[in-house]
């Protein structure tokens, strides 16, 4: 959708033309109306800059021709409507050597009209097309090193006719999550990229978007002193459903773009440290490092023999703080691999159904840990589901939990055994086994009893039909409950109901 800029001195024809053409469906999102040339120029200057000018040839104070060489001026790509009569020959002359896009004769006939703003939107349309085209070039140039500034420089001036001589460049890197903290796929960056690009598709900001590092990069150029702020609320408007974190880098000379875009990779990590903060900048003064050597773990090990919970959860707070505070911080990856190292320690080496599968799965969750805080929180959870698996601190035991589970699920026709050993990270059989242990009887017996007693209050409670009560308690079908109904109590569900007090 584009802009359009109407002079006419005339009012009758001025309000004429505005009433009777639908501009919406010839893709004008706002046309601005006024009496003369001067005034045009007044509202292209205070924001107003057009797509397309249509304009009379002979106004007072500023002609037609003195407003177009102006516009053009402001946007060199505008596409320029002249309204002139057969009289105006000198005044054609000068159009023709700005190379209007066309003219529109008096005395106007509206179907002529609308067929030549449809002939500049669609000039504005492949203008657009190319522009995407460079913007794509650019983007593809920057997101690799040792790029030549003079060709991009080139590229851009050609994109971007009204840059300052003296150029300048700020590179942005954007961290997309979904609105719970997780990492967005690749695939889905595209999608976003494309919101991303209309967002940015106006000429205030010459800001070329690409994908880098599964990141969003922007890339920034014109006067000293580039600033996205404006941008970052435009998109955080846009995407709603995202959180955004901005990682930019200073503004420098051209020729010095990469520099600034080595300056936001630098950032990127510390989104690990800072998931408050939607905006990191070089001046944050904090540096990453990678130890020689990870602490020992030893004294953790001997920890988890006293089957102390809280001296174990304290012991690996400190050592995560230590870690990650302070001027320099051991990097996201060393953090990973010392989280991954303390998992290794927890799980039960005597569940060797389980073992190999838990490594595999801690290490799926430790890639997905966007935050420290979080991955801290998982940590210590899966301490808690280390000493609950053993009921070694006379808290709540494994078990326990199982049976709140249950009893909050077993209306859920996928709840199994399988479904249980995953969702509390153990074996099938070791769970197998301590539940028998514990309640003295197994996980199917207790389900089947469980469910059988929530039917049979329903069916003394309510008329609801037998299908929806087999439904409601986790069966898949009503001949099978009806089956499992009369194994268990004597009589059918229709039975039950006509006797049940």
């Amino acid at each position: 959708m584009y802009k359009l800029l109407f002079a006419e001195d005339e009012s009758a024809t001025r309000n004429g033309i505005l009433e009777s053409i639908d501009w919406n469906s010839l893709g004008i999102r706002t046309v601005q109306a006024e009496k003369n040339g001067a005034l045009a120029f007044q509202a292209a200057e205070e924001g107003f800059c057009p797509d397309i000018l249509l304009t009379d040839i002979k106004m007072p104070r500023m002609d037609g021709i003195e407003l177009s060489r102006k516009i053009r001026s402001l946007n060199p790509q505008c596409s320029i409507l002249i309204i002139s009569g057969y009289a105006e020959v000198d005044y054609l002359k000068s159009a023709i050597q700005l190379k209007a896009i066309n003219f529109v004769d008096k005395p106007i006939k509206l179907d002529e009209l609308t067929e030549q703003i449809r002939r500049a939107v669609n000039a504005q349309d492949e203008l657009r097309e190319k522009k995407e085209l460079l913007k794509m070039e650019i983007g593809s140039m920057l997101r690799y090193s040792g790029f030549s500034a003079q060709k991009l420089e080139h590229v851009l001036r050609e994109l971007y006719p009204q840059l300052p001589a003296s150029l300048y460049s700020r590179a942005v890197l954007i961290r997309v999550l979904t609105a719970d903290g997780n990492p967005v796929p690749d695939s889905s960056l595209f999608s976003i990229l494309s919101e991303v690009q209309a967002v940015l598709r106006g000429e205030d900001s010459v800001c070329i978007p690409a994908i880098h590092k599964s990141c969003i990069q922007l890339s920034l150029f014109g006067e000293k002193g580039l600033s996205c702020c404006e941008i970052e609320v435009l998109l955080n408007k846009a995407l709603p459903q995202y959180r955004l974190y901005f990682c930019e880098g200073t503004d420098v000379p051209l020729a010095e773009y990469e520099f600034s875009l080595k300056q936001t990779s630098g950032l990127l990590p510390q989104i690990f440290y800072n998931q408050d903060r939607h905006l990191l900048t070089p001046d944050m003064g904090i540096s990453l490092s990678e130890p020689v050597q990870l602490p020992d773990l030893q004294p953790l090990s001997d920890l988890l023999l006293t089957k102390d919970r809280e001296k174990v959860k304290h012991y690996i707070q400190t050592l995560l703080n230590e870690m990650s505070h302070g001027k320099k911080r051991l990097s996201p990856d060393g953090i990973a691999e010392f989280c991954f190292r303390i998992l290794l320690k927890l799980i039960p080496k005597e569940d060797k159904f389980s073992a190999e599968s838990n490594r595999d799965s801690a290490a799926e969750w430790l890639t997905s840990c966007v935050f420290l805080d979080r991955m801290e929180k998982e940590l210590l959870q899966e301490v808690d589901r280390c000493f609950d698996s053993f009921g070694s601190d006379g808290g709540s035991s494994l078990i326990d939990r199982v049976l709140v589970y249950i009893k909050e699920n077993y209306c859920k026709q996928e709840l199994s055994l399988n479904l249980l050993s995953q969702q509390f990270y153990v074996s099938n059989v070791y769970l197998c086994v301590k539940f028998k242990e514990k309640v003295g009887k197994t996980f199917v017996r207790y389900l089947t009893e469980l469910r059988i007693q929530k039917a049979s209050q329903m069916l003394r409670e309510n008329d609801l039909k037998i299908n929806t009560i087999a439904e409601n308690v986790g069966f898949d079908n009503g001949s099978y409950f009806t089956k499992i109904f009369k194994r268990e109590v004597g009589m059918t569900p229709a039975e039950y109901r006509k006797f049940a007090v």
